[in-house]
């Protein structure tokens, strides 16, 4: 079981490029002096090629079920309308924001001015390679929440882990430790209601205030990616979101080689992150992006310098998107694909 606790300042290896005077240098330079730097010639290379148009429309029924989880019935329309009213003008400077960061040159975000919420995304052919990236980077959230785990929690995963059926779109896995995702798990996740399904599965009669989430897991004796039931508040610990993050990287543990996220937390967040460990000593806090619980570790001390990290069984590649995610802010309302196209230059 991994614990929080408070980290010290991290050393900062600095490189600083070689800089050579000489002769030939500046005659090149004065040959040149009209034409366009290097950086300029490739710009407009690849905006010589064909280019991807990716078109996003707002999700307006899982929105709403998402709301439905967190605030309930009766609140659901006032905080919808609220999260609708402006979420293409936001949702398109964190398209924005991730393409820079992933290092998409000459791309295009903007607003479909015919349909409501729906946003037009138009990147290079050139980046033909990045598609999948792009993608996924475009239709996660990219939200930063920490709950309190349940204190019966190891008790309710077992209860759940050797119940007579699995949770919707999981299956047992062969070490009857966890659950894997079932074969049409794709299909049952975007039905109506399914998240709401899932996130009550195995809580006890009368406990409102509690939720199911998934942490995937790599066990050592294989490498497919397997699933633990973690139970945790319904609701996160408020003002504690992607938001109150200043800074954002991907190091290496010192320990294990493997890649996490350390992140910095702004004043405010910091004091919230401060008074939330100083209040839970021995309990556990789950770190959780987008619904999936990626660390849940005890604490152990008061955090109050407002650094902590997301450790997980993630690849360098899912770390950095990750981390692009966390750097870029949250989405406020999730948006779909719904067409895909190839334009000429």
């Amino acid at each position: 079981m991994k614990n929080i606790t408070g980290f010290a300042k991290a050393g900062v290896v600095m490189m600083t490029g070689a800089l050579a005077l000489c002769a030939s240098c500046g005659k090149a330079e004065r040959e040149n002096a009209d034409a366009p730097p290097p950086a300029e010639q490739a710009d407009d290379a690849i905006a010589a090629l064909p280019a991807v148009l990716l078109t996003l429309q707002l999700d307006e029924a899982l929105l709403r079920e998402r709301l439905y989880e967190t605030f309930g019935e009766n609140d659901v329309q006032g905080v919808f309308d609220e999260a609708t009213r402006h979420a293409a003008d936001f949702t398109v400077d964190v398209f924005r924001a991730r393409l820079k960061l992933l290092g998409i040159r000459k791309s295009s975000v903007t607003q479909d001015g015919d349909v409501p919420n729906r946003i037009l995304v138009q990147f290079p052919e050139h980046y033909a390679a990045n598609v999948a990236a792009i993608e996924r980077l475009l239709t996660k959230d990219g939200a930063l929440e920490f709950r309190l785990v349940h204190s019966n929690n190891t008790a309710l995963a077992d209860m759940a882990l050797n119940a007579e059926f699995p949770p919707p779109g999981y299956v047992f896995a062969r070490n009857n430790k966890d659950f894997r995702r079932a074969p049409n798990y794709a299909e049952v996740s975007s039905s109506d209601g399914y998240a709401w399904r899932l996130a009550r599965f195995g809580v006890p009669p009368g406990e409102s205030a509690t939720v199911m989430m998934m942490m995937p897991t790599l066990r050592n004796d294989t490498t497919e990616l397997l699933y633990t039931p973690v139970y945790v508040s319904r609701r996160p610990v408020a003002g504690l979101s992607s938001e109150s993050l200043t800074k954002a990287k991907v190091e290496r543990d010192s320990l294990t080689g493997r890649p996490q996220i350390v992140f910095t937390l702004n004043s405010e967040g910091a004091k919230v992150f401060g008074r939330t460990t100083t209040a839970n000593i021995d309990r556990q806090l789950a770190i959780i992006v987008d619904g999936i619980v990626y660390s849940a570790p005890i604490i152990r001390e008061p955090i109050t310098k407002g650094i902590a990290v997301i450790s997980g069984d993630f690849t360098p590649p899912e770390a950095d998107e990750l981390c692009i995610l966390l750097k870029s802010g949250a989405l406020k309302a999730p948006f779909n694909i719904i067409d895909r196209q190839r334009i000429a230059p």
